[in-house]
């Protein structure tokens, strides 16, 4: 299993300096860079060992999924695909739990019919750049919309794209009591992330839940990526003691 670390763009060089394989960084935040800006990126990856080899927050905050114009949505996604893929990215993750919420005053159903529209045009487009769309359950916290891996499941089989794929994050399974036993039911899962279950910071320490989380992909034959998406005071200190724990549970779960 490879390990990387969710955070801007930036931190390229110290997230190889900590020891990270790759880096999953916000594709909002490449959408948004004038030109001049992004060079200036693409320029900082080319000296590093290690990329961006996947992406999160697809959306900025001001959206709404839901309600965006079909039009306008294409245009935001056709540059964020683009530069994505520049940066070197095969695989974005769909969470944005607030812009892909119903909104109030939509009828939920109508709201779970304009879900898989919007998922479709995001793999198709998605697709055309060789990228893989991973559908994050969120907890309920952060969005009323697709809270667990089979909920996910659902959407992935409505979309019924082979680039449209699934997603599992130990801190929102842990959030929802998402019983892990039912993880292999999902089959296939693309991608995970990881924090410590109460606080989602850096697990710089054992945890059972993680190693029963661990144990479950090890079932699976899971053996792809693994980004830590959790806060750090101090990446320097924490990254390190991290990829130990995590190391550790992989070699012994």
């Amino acid at each position: 299993m490879r390990f990387g670390w969710c955070t801007g763009i930036q931190n390229i060089l110290l997230a190889q300096q900590i020891g990270f394989s790759y880096l999953e960084c916000p594709v909002s935040d490449l959408a948004a860079m004038p030109e001049p800006e992004f060079a200036k990126s693409l320029e900082l990856l080319s000296q590093a060992d290690i990329g961006v080899e996947c992406l999160n927050i697809l959306f900025p905050g001001g959206m709404s999924l839901l309600t965006e114009e079909e039009e306008s949505l294409r245009r935001y996604l056709e540059k964020a695909f683009r530069r994505g893929k520049a940066a070197g990215a095969k695989l974005i993750v769909l969470g944005s739990g607030r812009v892909r919420s119903c909104p109030p005053g939509m009828d939920y159903l109508e709201g779970c019919r304009r879900l898989v529209q919007a998922t479709r045009l995001m793999g198709e487009m998605a697709a055309a750049y060789g990228l893989i769309l991973a559908i994050e359950p969120l907890n309920r916290k952060e969005t009323n919309l697709i809270h667990s891996v089979k909920q996910a499941a659902l959407l992935a089989a409505q979309v019924n794209l082979g680039n449209v794929q699934l997603l599992a994050d130990a801190y929102h399974l842990f959030e929802e009591q998402d019983h892990l036993e039912d993880l292999p039911l999902a089959g296939h899962l693309a991608h995970t992330h990881v924090a410590t279950p109460e606080d989602r910071t850096f697990p710089v320490r054992p945890d059972p839940f993680l190693e029963r989380f661990f144990a479950v992909l090890k079932q699976m034959g899971y053996d792809k990526r693994m980004s830590i998406e959790g806060a750090s005071r101090s990446p320097e200190k924490d990254g390190p003691k991290a990829l130990a724990v995590l190391e550790e549970l992989a070699a012994r779960c």
